[in-house]
């Protein structure tokens, strides 16, 4: 069993399932002086890059990461376009975005967050839970509406085949 909540949030968490935090740009700005107790017993914190620096003080992603991994177990910094930073074990990992032509990026962080807490529940390393995150919300941008964004599971194993056939040639290269 998991749950995600808001950091405001955190105490309404039941204990004993696994707790993923994200924060709104209020709930940042609310929690920049002073992070969650809670917090600490979460997975995982997922924050966009402005959330991340307004949470910590940090000037850049990386350090962002690192600093609230010092809560809680993995930080995860969105980076839109650019791809994902995360920090564990005060490790950073990083994945790029893979390409993506823009309709809209309504519900992409949502949509990055879901296939990160599925693949961390799946076992998946901290590089493959981010690498599946950063694919399935760069294919929920390709349509107009968030609520028609989504891929099924069949077409994000497509572009994750896809994408390890270009690594695989560019590396051939």
């Amino acid at each position: 069993h998991a749950v995600v909540a808001e950091l405001g949030a955190l105490q309404l968490a039941p204990h004993g399932v696994s707790v993923y935090a994200g924060a709104g740009h209020r709930d940042a700005e609310r929690h920049a002086s002073s992070l969650p107790p809670r917090l600490s017993d979460a997975r995982a914190l997922l924050v966009n890059r402005a959330e991340a620096l307004l949470l910590t003080g940090e000037s850049d992603a990386d350090g962002a990461a690192l600093a609230l991994a010092e809560t809680v177990a993995t930080a995860v910094v969105t980076l839109g376009a650019e791809g994902a930073v995360a920090a564990e074990d005060g490790e950073l990992v990083t994945v790029a975005a893979p390409r993506a032509d823009p309709r809209d990026t309504t519900g992409a962080g949502d949509l990055f967050m879901a296939a990160y807490v599925w693949g961390d529940l799946a076992g998946l390393p901290l590089q493959e839970r981010l690498e599946w995150a950063a694919v399935y919300a760069a294919l929920s941008v390709r349509t107009a509406t968030g609520a028609a964004s989504a891929a099924t599971r069949d077409e994000l194993e497509q572009a994750m085949a896809q994408l390890e056939t270009a690594i695989v040639h560019e590396s051939t290269a």
